[in-house]
């Protein structure tokens, strides 16, 4: 059998024992290859000897993707993985992370979709350079306040998860341009969104969230709402100061009237009212306020 990494893994998979696994790792060594996906190892409960053992491509590895695997927790030495840009935990039945976590300063991108995991240790706080962060469909249900030390934070996404608010830190996010919040159990925005000068995308679909806290007119970066689904029955007179705004979905939700700011938007491109109970005069009168707009209703 030839000896690439293609076959390597094969045998690995096939075996399915620790010594082959072992065997393969050496063998992988020799290769200039820093991206290890050990995805494929599905047959695998868990990985403390692999994480454990001194090679030096295993520690200079730059993914570690565990989507469809058996494991069920991380061993400390998931912290000598100081290299590590991506770990993929999706859909594991990891329920904690450990502390070394922190140890992970060049993560750039952390995925914990529909994991088991509970809850962020603080020193996640540590982990400056992450860019994306994704907790949609997972069990944790707050956030810690060392959220706020990920400066260099892009995405943000919490749809579907079970967080019922967001801390005041979250307003130290200056970098953030992506937040999802839909179908979260978030019922309220602290007023401290208003600090996210560089948020593009804010999605509230089929949230639980009913207002917008005033501040949400200091947003004037903002290009998307996405609030359809929703309980919303008003929206805020600051709205009208989000002149940057591209797009605003209502769909389906419960408000009633628009404010008459709203014609301050003269940037909207597409503005979706479907299933509202906005009046045909209304968006008449709308329409001529913004003729560069398309109305959707």
């Amino acid at each position: 059998m030839e000896f690439t990494v293609d076959n390597i893994f094969k045998t690995m998979i096939l075996s399915n024992c620790a010594k082959s696994l072992e065997a393969g790792l050496v063998m992988l060594s020799s290769f200039d290859n820093k991206e290890i996906d050990y995805a494929v190892n599905k047959y695998l409960g868990d990985i403390p000897k692999l994480l454990k053992m001194d090679w030096r491509d295993v520690l200079k590895m730059q993914t570690l993707n565990l989507y469809g695997t058996k494991i069920t927790a991380l061993p400390p030495e998931i912290g000598n993985l100081t290299g590590l840009q991506t770990l993929v935990l999706y859909g594991t039945k990891i329920t904690a992370l450990p502390p070394q976590i922190g140890n992970l300063t060049g993560l750039k991108t952390l995925d914990l979709r529909r994991s088991q995991i509970t809850a962020l240790p603080p020193e996640i706080g540590n982990l400056t350079g992450l860019q994306t962060l994704y907790l949609r469909g997972s069990q944790i249900t707050a956030l810690p306040p060392e959220i706020g030390n990920l400066t260099g934070l892009q995405t943000l996404d919490l749809g579907g998860s079970q967080i019922t608010e967001l801390p005041q830190e979250i307003g130290n996010l200056n970098g953030l341009q992506t937040l999802d919040l839909g179908d979260s159990q978030i019922t309220e925005l602290p007023k401290e969104i208003g600090n996210l000068n560089g948020l593009q995308t804010l999605d509230l679909w089929d949230s639980q969230i009913t207002a917008l806290p005033q501040e949400i007119g200091n947003l004037n970066g903002l290009q998307t709402l996405d609030w359809s689904y929703s309980q919303i029955t008003a929206l805020p007179p600051q709205i009208g100061n989000l002149t940057g705004l591209q797009t605003l979905d209502l769909r389906d939700s419960q408000i009633t009237a628009l404010p008459p700011e709203i014609g301050n938007l003269t940037g909207l491109q597409t503005l979706v009212l479907y299933g509202t109970k906005i009046s045909k005069s209304e968006i008449d009168k709308l329409r001529k306020k913004l003729p560069n707009c398309e109305i959707l209703k």
